[in-house]
């Protein structure tokens, strides 16, 4: 894994150091950027709102911002809004997990591969190729 992630960070730090001496160099004008980025995290609120079954991380986020631009003003809301956003969240993780479920976990719905259609969990004995079973620890048996 070593070999796939280091060009990947030589890529990175290679384009951020040509991009910051050649942008030195050039006069471009950037002066529709802030709406650009703004018009970005619209959409990947929207995006957000709009697959989620429960809107209550994205109300969350909106709320506790709109909390902390009144308390600390539009200089410095920023950090304070991430911290009670994550604070916030933490607290109620129980109730957003079931909800939006962690990447990568087994539902046991019956759904993913060597999953039992009753979902009880338990694994039917899987056919390999070569016509011989493996069982729920991958033990290759014949059958």
């Amino acid at each position: 894994m070593f070999f796939v992630t280091l060009p990947n960070q030589a890529y990175w730090v290679a384009g951020c150091t040509l991009g910051g001496v050649f942008g030195t160099l050039l006069n471009v004008d950037a002066s529709g950027l802030s709406f650009a980025m703004t018009a970005l995290f619209v959409v990947i609120f929207l995006d957000q709102w709009l697959k989620e079954p429960s809107h209550l991380s994205s109300v969350l986020g909106v709320v506790l911002s709109l909390v902390m631009l009144l308390v600390f003003g539009p200089d410095n809301f920023i950090i304070p809004a991430m911290v009670a956003i994550l604070a916030a969240c933490l607290a109620l993780r129980g109730r957003l997990e079931p909800v939006v479920g962690l990447a990568g976990e087994d539902e046991g719905d019956g759904s993913a591969v060597g999953d039992a259609a009753d979902g009880t969990g338990a694994d039917a004995a899987e056919d390999t190729a070569d016509g011989k079973g493996a069982d729920a620890a991958g033990e290759v048996h014949a059958e």
